[in-house]
């Protein structure tokens, strides 16, 4: 009987002192699963195909046990992921297209530049911004074709719009995006034979109202004949500080022997901004060049670029006094071109 009792008084004790396995220490690896967690990140955790989600969401199914210690190279659970991990909502790279934003289907934009040509004295006419864009013949579905942006000034300029194009039915008054209209047609010529049915345009708006983000467009489409998308180019150039406008256009037809590809010359009363544009007739299926002469300088090309396409390039130069000016240009290889030199005073 003392035997027993003597037992029953020693589990006593051993059951006050507390019996079983011990708890965990909160710093041990895992601690007490209901012990407090560390900082939790937004609902619905990183995106992508970084590691993390919510802290509540289900783990691969070869997920360890909370408690279990993880590997020497793991993160806790409440550590910051790997550096390259990026939040859900954060912004991607600077390349990034938003998922649902159209992806460009065949446009070249040439980058827009400030004056590169010699610079005016203060109150003449002088180069402004300008941009160029293009598509490639049949690869293109848009139904408008845009240039990049460029600042202007914020009024007052006059924006000269070039455009090349090889379904001439389809050309249309352009349109900016800061609500000038309408743009006047300053002429429109087609190429020589066998391109009859293609052609260039020119027009002009003065006085315009500008400032940052300043977009030219047009539209475009299917050509009439063939069915096939459009092969058009389009450039806007900036001149300030001038109103006044003219021009002359001329074709020239390359010969055998070739002979110098000149443009019409033009008369100016006074200061004025000159551009001239080329718009090359050769398809060699390799790079281009087109290089004029007289002081003016290229400002944006597309003649580089290969297969179908209107290959184009524009070169401005200031004049500070009134004369009669023309330019030659130098192609490779050696073409026909439509020719337009305009003034603005």
């Amino acid at each position: 009987m003392m035997v027993d009792v003597s037992r029953m008084i020693v589990c006593c004790l051993l059951l006050a002192a507390g019996c079983g396995k011990p708890s965990a220490r909160p710093d041990a690896p895992g601690g007490a699963i209901d012990g407090p967690s560390g900082p939790t990140g937004p609902t619905d955790g990183p995106g992508g195909d970084s590691p993390g989600g919510s802290t509540d969401a289900p783990g691969p199914t070869d997920a360890r046990p909370t408690d279990a210690p993880g590997p020497a190279d793991a993160h806790p659970a409440d550590a910051p992921g790997p550096t390259d991990a990026r939040p859900a909502d954060a912004p991607g790279p600077t390349d990034a297209r938003p998922a649902d934003a159209p992806a460009p289907t065949d446009a070249r934009m040439v980058d827009a530049g400030s004056l590169d040509a010699t610079p005016q004295p203060p109150g003449t006419p002088s180069l402004g911004a300008h941009a160029m864009n293009f598509y490639h013949l049949a690869m293109s579905n848009a139904t408008s074709i845009t240039t990049p942006s460029i600042t202007t000034q914020p009024s007052g300029s006059t924006i000269v719009v070039a455009v090349g194009r090889g379904d001439s039915t389809l050309f249309a008054l352009p349109t900016d995006n800061k609500g000038n209209s309408p743009y006047r047609l300053q002429g429109m010529h087609p190429y020589g034979p066998p391109f009859q049915a293609s052609g260039t345009a020119l027009y002009q708006f003065t006085s315009a109202i500008g400032g940052s983000g300043f977009q030219v467009s047009t539209t475009t489409g299917p050509d009439h004949v063939t069915g096939q998308n459009d092969e058009i180019t389009l450039a806007a150039i900036e001149v300030v500080n001038g109103t006044q406008i003219q021009q002359v256009w001329n074709l020239v037809v390359q010969q055998n022997p070739p002979i110098p590809v000149t443009s019409a010359s033009i008369t100016t009363t006074g200061p004025a901004t000159l551009i001239a544009f080329w718009f090359g007739d050769a398809f060699p299926g390799t790079p281009q060049s087109a290089t004029p002469n007289n002081g003016f300088v290229v400002i944006d090309t597309n003649a580089q670029e290969t297969d179908s396409f209107v290959q184009c390039a524009v070169a401005a130069k200031n004049v500070t006094a009134a004369g009669t000016y023309n330019v030659t240009w130098t192609s490779t290889p050696v073409q026909g071109a439509q020719l337009w030199l305009v003034a603005v005073q």
